[in-house]
């Protein structure tokens, strides 16, 4: 398995993180910024809605760019939103952070798939996407309890510190470790959107909606 997957992997433990880390900083976040726990948890809701509106929408514009630059460009601008979330002075700030951190996640993670389906052979495949989306288990059982246990320690904002950080080591992990791969022939809108059409891809959404 390249060490390329990991390192992905390892991409998609820090965004996952920053999705859910929030429900275990409400009360430290309430106090900041003196609003209810129940408006605070609206900023996991704004994030979900970035990532299922805006997500696609970004994977569309960046569908003629290479991908290895597509994610060094991602996650350059999930770092911004973590940094201009971790200084946020004021709540509506916090949101736009988290609507910039959603958009660049839900990109990476469509991009990342792609890469790793190009990386290795076709009965690798399984298990190479199992590696990279075991970043979201790690995430559940790792990060959201680390999170919550610097926040408790040393405040919310070094919770969104330590996460930009560790994104940002990854951004150059991404570029020294993942080569360039070669893009696909004629990837347009409509070629995409003409998948669709395909049963069996509803039938996967349908499962994946249901157990999520």
């Amino acid at each position: 398995m390249p060490y390329a997957i990991v390192v992905l992997g390892i991409g998609v433990f820090c965004l996952n993180t920053t999705e859910i880390m929030v429900a275990g900083l409400l009360p430290s976040l309430s106090s900041e910024f003196d609003v209810s726990v129940s408006t605070v948890g609206y900023l996991i809701s704004v994030y979900a809605m970035g990532m299922v509106v805006g997500g696609p929408v970004l994977t569309v514009a960046l569908l003629r760019v290479p991908r290895k630059k597509a994610l060094l460009w991602l996650l350059a601008t999930f770092v911004a939103g973590q940094v201009l979330g971790a200084a946020a002075q004021d709540f509506w700030v916090l949101v736009a952070a988290r609507v910039i951190t959603a958009l660049a996640a839900s990109a990476f993670f469509g991009i990342a798939v792609a890469v790793c389906a190009q990386l290795v052979d076709k009965d690798q495949r399984g298990r190479a996407l199992s590696v990279l989306f075991g970043g979201l288990m790690v995430a559940q059982v790792v990060g959201l309890p680390a999170a919550t246990l610097i926040d408790q320690h040393f405040g919310w904002r070094a919770s969104f510190w330590a996460v930009g950080a560790l994104a940002g080591l990854n951004a150059l992990a991404v570029w020294r470790r993942v080569p360039t791969t070669p893009m696909p022939e004629r990837m347009r809108l409509r070629g995409e959107i003409s998948a669709f059409r395909n049963a069996r891809l509803w039938g996967v959404y349908g499962t994946n909606a249901l157990v999520i």
